[in-house]
């Protein structure tokens, strides 16, 4: 799937939380590694101290490739880089199951852990209390997210979804899942039904 991608610099992964969008981002940073070695890589930059790295890059016309939420990028990132980022090969990752994204969503908050590596088996099996409060701060940023996702203006070059994927990279490993997990995407899915058209509108900051 990556075939010539080296060719297509700045490349920018547009997603939404919970999504795959890391493991895609590491495994076309890993594939353009291979064929070249002067590519820059941007993983969330506003999030990471890097943003004046990113508008370096960008004066400097150097390549890179960014992952960057949507929603951050049209709410936190200046309208210059907006408009460079709307120039480039724009790469579209989102999830077609709304109930498993935000139960995803839910377990990285409460665990306080986004990300698993190869080496790492140490995390909570059992989310033993359900907080509600929290399952509805999940479903409010990952709604709003996904709309603003789903409504963004640029030309998309590339549209993905998590679950066509199968991930390579072994890096990136998928989040654990509590031995609740299906009274949890229940309470979500009844959660979901009972406020979807309320939460919608609610912005998750």
């Amino acid at each position: 799937m990556y075939t010539t991608f080296e060719n297509k610099l700045p490349i920018i992964i547009l997603s939404s939380k919970r999504t795959g969008s890391t493991a895609i981002y590491d495994e076309i940073c890993s594939y353009v590694k291979d064929k070249r070695n002067d590519v820059q890589n941007f993983s969330e930059p506003s999030e990471n101290g890097r943003m004046s790295d990113l508008v370096d890059t960008i004066t400097q016309g150097f390549p890179f490739i960014m992952k960057v939420h949507c929603y951050d990028l049209v709410t936190v990132y200046p309208k210059q880089i907006i408009e460079f980022v709307n120039k480039c090969f724009l790469i579209r990752i989102r999830r077609k199951n709304l109930v498993n994204q935000i139960a995803s969503h839910y377990v990285a908050s409460q665990r306080n852990k986004w990300k698993y590596g190869p080496t790492e088996d140490n995390f909570e099996e059992v989310l033993s209390i359900i907080d509600f409060a929290r399952i509805n701060r999940s479903i409010k940023f990952i709604l709003a997210y996904n709309h603003s996702l789903d409504n963004y203006t640029a030309n998309i070059s590339l549209d993905l979804y998590y679950e066509d994927l199968i991930f390579h990279n072994s890096n990136s490993l998928l989040t654990p899942k509590p031995s609740n997990y299906d009274v949890l995407k229940q309470t979500i899915a009844e959660t979901l039904q009972r406020n979807t058209n309320s939460t919608l509108s609610i912005q998750p900051h």
